[in-house]
């Protein structure tokens, strides 16, 4: 029966934290999609492996801004102006059309910037590609006592998307019970706000406009 502490390795291996492991005295870098690893001809030292740390978490910043701005401009540019004819297609043709072009620029930005990510890489020596497959007895020790002891921003991130959750599902509400209760102008404030960052909701768009 798995233990804790080899609990906590399987979630740790399974996570982005989990950039690089050991195999045969030898660093294995992990890649962008942590399918491909990068193998290289020996065992990095301390400051290699901070060095790689900083790479990867910059590259992963960068992946995630680059995501979330084409997913901002996708909404925003093509979903939100084409609305109305995505709700006159078939329901197999809307998810077609609307589900592809975000992840064909996904997969090109993937692309793009794991090239670049790659040619950061050249500068720790040479490598071999390989399958990246880390497990609880390759794993780096101080690689592990680290994810144990660093706060996991994470939590940060899902409440940042929880919040944006229910601005989105309970502000028209809000607005609603403002419109019983007679108060008309912070009705109208709430609307304006709100059909800013979903200006397709037509229930809210509704109100505000009947007032």
């Amino acid at each position: 029966m798995m233990n804790i502490k080899d609990l906590r390795k399987t979630i740790f291996i399974n996570s982005t934290d989990c950039n690089y492991y050991i195999d045969q005295n030898k660093t294995v870098a992990a890649g962008f999609m942590r399918t491909n690893g990068y193998k290289y001809n020996e065992r990095f030292s301390d400051e290699k492996i901070e060095a790689l740390d900083k790479l990867t978490r910059k590259f992963s910043t960068i992946m995630n801004c680059a995501v979330g701005l084409e997913i901002l401009l996708y909404i925003y540019c093509v979903f939100i102006p084409f609305f109305e004819q995505f709700l006159k297609m078939q329901y197999a043709i809307a998810a077609l059309v609307f589900a592809i072009p975000p992840l064909v620029a996904l997969f090109l930005t993937y692309v793009v910037i794991n090239k670049f990510y790659e040619k950061e890489l050249d500068k720790f020596g040479a490598y071999q590609i390989v399958k990246f497959k880390p497990n609880i007895y390759n794993v780096e020790p101080k690689a592990f006592e680290k994810y144990l002891n660093t706060k996991r921003k994470s939590w940060f991130v899902l409440l940042l998307v929880l919040l944006i959750f229910l601005f989105v599902v309970v502000t028209p509400s809000f607005i609603a019970n403002a419109n019983k209760n007679e108060k008309f102008d912070s009705a109208i404030k709430m609307a304006n706000v709100y059909l800013k960052v979903v200006p397709i909701n037509s229930g809210v768009f509704a109100q505000r406009f009947s007032l």
